[in-house]
This record gives C-alpha cells, sequence and structure tokens, in this order.
C-alpha cells in the first residue's frame, strides 16, 4: 500500500505539468486567432503572405505576418462588371493608356460614357465607365469638383454593382515623371537639381497616390506603422482590383482572369505606340537620384507600402488562378499585342475614344478590332 501510495505521488507533478502545457497550448492558439481576425478584418478573399518571407509565418492556416506592413497582400476576387466600371486615373501611371482599356471595356458592356469626360450622363439609372482624372473622392488633381461629381462607387448600393480597380507604379518614377510632365512639359520650367527636389517635397505630391486612390480619412495616414498598415488594409479592402504599371500584360491578364473578359477587351495599343505620347522625357542626375534614394523614401512610406502590397498581390492572384494557366494566356496576349502594334500604327490609330492624338486615349481600338477578327476567326 505504501509503495501504491509513493507512485502516485511521482506522477502527479507529471500530470500537472501536461495539464499546464495543454492549457498554455490553448491559451496561444485563441490569442493568434484573436491576432489573425485583428489583421485581416474579415476581408474576402482574406489577406496574404508570401511564404518565402522570412517575417511571415503560418499560424492555424492564417498567415500572419511579424512585421504587416512587409507582408501584406490579398488575393483579388473574380467580380463581373455589373453595371458601372470606374477606374481611378492616377497620374502618370500609364493612365492614358488604361484609361483606353477601361472604355474599351466599356464600350464592349455597352456602358455610357465611353467617349465623354464625366463619364456619361449622371442619372442614377445608367451603367456607365468613368476612366477620366478624378481622385476617389470624386474631385479632379486641383480639387475642383467634377461634372456630375460624387462618383457612384460612393454610394453604398451603387458600389454593390461597381467594379472599382486602378493602377499603381514605382512612387519614385512616377514622381520624377509627374514633375517633367506639369512642371517641364505645361509649365516650361527648366529641369534643374533643386527644383525637381523641391517639387517631389511640396506635400502635395508626398504619398500622391494613396491620398489620390483612398475612399476613406486620408489625413489619418501617417508613416507610423500602426495607421500606415491601417491605410493599406482599407485600399486593399476597398478596390476590386489594383494592377502594377511596372508589371502591365500580367495586370492585364489578371483582369482578364478575374472580370471573365475577352481578349479582345484588354488588346491595345499604349499611348507612345499609338502616338500619344506627348510630353518630354524624364531624366534622373546623380543628386537627384540619391534623394529619391534616402529622404523620398521616408517621406512617402505609405505610397512604397501600398506598391510593394499591390506587388505580392499580383504574384498572389497569378498564383492562385495557376502560374502555367496564367502564363500561356500571357504569351497569347502578347502575341496579339505586336499583331496590334504591327498594323495599327499610325495614321491608322488616330480614331481615339476620347481627345485625340498625340494625346487621346484608345486609339486605334477600330483597328485593333479589325486585327483581331482576323487572327482570332
Amino acid at each position: 500500500m505504501q509503495r501504491k501510495k509513493l507512485w502516485q505521488l511521482a506522477w502527479c507533478p507529471r500530470v500537472l505539468l501536461i495539464v499546464m502545457t495543454v492549457v498554455l497550448s490553448e491559451i496561444c492558439r485563441w490569442a493568434a486567432a484573436q491576432s489573425a481576425t485583428n489583421t485581416v478584418e474579415n476581408l474576402e478573399p482574406p489577406l496574404s503572405c508570401p511564404s518565402e518571407s522570412p517575417k511571415c509565418t503560418l499560424t492555424a492556416q492564417t498567415w500572419q505576418c511579424r512585421s504587416e506592413v512587409d507582408c501584406l497582400s490579398r488575393v483579388w476576387s473574380e467580380k463581373s462588371v455589373t453595371c458601372d466600371l470606374v477606374f481611378i486615373k492616377i497620374a502618370k501611371c500609364a493612365s492614358t493608356t488604361n484609361s483606353g482599356v477601361a472604355r474599351k471595356i466599356g464600350q464592349r458592356l455597352g456602358l455610357t460614357g465611353v467617349f465623354d469626360m464625366a463619364g456619361g450622363k449622371t442619372s442614377t439609372q445608367e451603367c456607365r465607365v468613368f476612366a477620366n482624372h478624378a481622385k476617389a473622392d470624386g474631385t479632379d488633381i486641383n480639387g475642383m469638383n467634377l461634372p456630375g461629381g460624387g462618383l457612384f462607387h460612393r454610394d453604398e448600393e451603387r458600389r454593390k454593382t461597381t467594379y472599382l480597380y486602378t493602377f499603381v507604379r514605382l512612387p519614385e518614377a512616377r514622381a520624377i515623371s509627374s514633375f517633367f510632365w506639369f512642371q517641364v512639359g505645361l509649365k516650361k520650367l527648366p529641369p534643374d537639381d533643386n527644383s525637381i527636389i523641391q517639387y517631389l517635397q511640396d506635400t502635395t505630391n508626398v504619398n500622391y497616390m494613396t491620398k489620390y486612390v483612398s475612399l476613406r480619412n486620408t489625413g489619418a495616414c501617417n508613416d507610423s506603422e500602426t495607421n500606415l498598415t491601417g491605410c493599406v488594409l482599407d485600399i486593399l479592402s476597398d478596390y476590386d482590383f489594383i494592377g502594377i504599371t511596372e508589371r502591365e500584360n500580367e495586370s492585364l491578364v489578371a483582369m482578364k482572369f478575374l472580370m471573365r473578359l475577352d481578349m479582345a477587351d484588354i488588346v491595345h495599343l499604349n499611348s507612345k505606340d499609338a502616338g500619344s505620347g506627348c510630353g518630354p522625357r524624364s531624366f534622373r542626375s546623380s543628386p537627384v537620384q540619391a534623394y529619391l534614394e534616402s529622404d523620398f523614401r521616408l517621406d512617402n512610406k505609405v505610397d512604397i507600402a501600398l506598391y510593394e502590397a499591390v506587388n505580392r498581390s499580383l504574384d498572389a492572384t497569378i498564383s492562385w488562378i495557376g502560374n502555367q494557366v496564367f502564363q500561356d494566356e500571357l504569351a497569347v496576349f502578347e502575341q496579339l499585342l505586336q499583331e496590334a502594334r504591327q498594323e495599327c500604327s499610325p495614321p491608322a490609330a488616330d480614331d481615339c475614344f476620347y481627345m485625340t492624338p498625340p494625346c487621346g486615349c484608345g486609339c486605334g481600338h477600330s483597328c485593333i478590332d479589325t486585327v483581331l477578327s482576323r487572327v482570332l476567326s
């Protein structure tokens, strides 16, 4: 009997240790679940994190980021255009080219606004394409209200039938291009180093893309990691798709899959091929490049974080579609682009959806339709 009691006493610490281990494990799992809920904010589809990143770990089948800013992304959802197609046209993000693509899609879907500035009539009964320069809050670059302003996608009910998308560009490349377009091309100012750096430092141009596309309070965005992450999360969740200028072909093919489009909807001439590349060529001196690699990056943390998140999101979406299927479709698309460029150079590219060469958008669309009807038949 004495030996049995001693045996039972010897096992008590072991049992206690096992119980404590199980309890602690459950507490950790609960904390991880709470963290996941707070991080992804119940987005559909959820935010994702690239597995190759050393700053990301997989917890309870949900990607958790040790540094959210470095890992934020999402897989874009499949969604067809059921009424309005709204392209937020950020200046100097290949926006003239992509405005033409938006108008081409709108034309093929029978939307109003394909050939005009304000995106068609403002009647709430009409479905339209909107593809001109305007911030997501319904104002233009100078803060003036647009004709018929107040975009439909800001109305909660109308938003359900609106496809909202945009393209972003590497922030430093967009900023330099903006200076040469607005300051050198339009205002005829000399492109000296001081003028360029002063332009980039102007508060209007700091985190320009984030402020342009945000549907929410952009004043709350700053370079603190918490608010920065929240701003990027808001934009990723508010938009149906965001493409990358530097990866334009991949972005358009991804859109084709997600929006269930035809190849003819996205084949286009870029503005330069169509003779629409109006404006001076940009360049960077060594002092300007040094500024871009130092203070500019510190000042534009939100834009940089958004760009990197969108870039990861495109990778994640391509992976979801299927890499081989996607690459096959991309090869077909690029071959069709080549056919269009060979046969639809000016003057065959003089017919534009809006404005005229050298600054028109969607130029050469009739010629492209003719080429594709022959090639795809």
